[in-house]
């Protein structure tokens, strides 16, 4: 069997890389967790807010007729029937063709993060749609 031996020179410029490694690691650990916390300030909503999750008390919309009539509503959609029928862009936003109980079909502009889920699966049960705005 055959022993090689690394050149001094070798292991000189692999103990200055591993070394010089360490400052970027360090200066990412203190200000990775602080980006991350503005981030998640900075883009999660409340509940109860537009585009966050709906509480007993927001209006549950059955038609268009409830969508113009409230300032702010919300949708149930069986299981995930909204993400099936189709979606496209319009102005840099992604729009899905969401079906309301009553049958008609609308375009809405969905929070995912705050969907809440209702029932054993999302297949079989009820999805609550985050808060919406009336914004005719």
């Amino acid at each position: 069997m055959r022993y090689r031996i690394l050149r001094f020179d070798i292991w000189l410029c692999l103990l200055m890389g591993f070394l010089l490694s360490f400052i970027p690691v360090k200066i990412l650990e203190n200000t990775l967790p602080k980006k991350y916390e503005e981030y998640v300030e900075e883009h999660s909503t409340e509940d109860g807010e537009i585009g966050g999750k709906a509480g007993e008390n927001v209006f549950r919309a059955q038609n268009v007729e409830d969508l113009l009539s409230h300032d702010t509503f919300t949708v149930i959609s069986p299981g995930i029937e909204y993400k099936n029928k189709g979606a496209g862009f319009y102005k840099n936003f992604y729009l899905y063709a969401l079906t309301l109980p009553s049958g008609e079909i609308v375009s809405a502009r969905i929070n995912g993060e705050n969907v809440q889920k209702v029932g054993e699966s999302i297949y079989s049960g009820d999805s609550i749609l985050p808060v919406r705005k009336n914004r005719v």
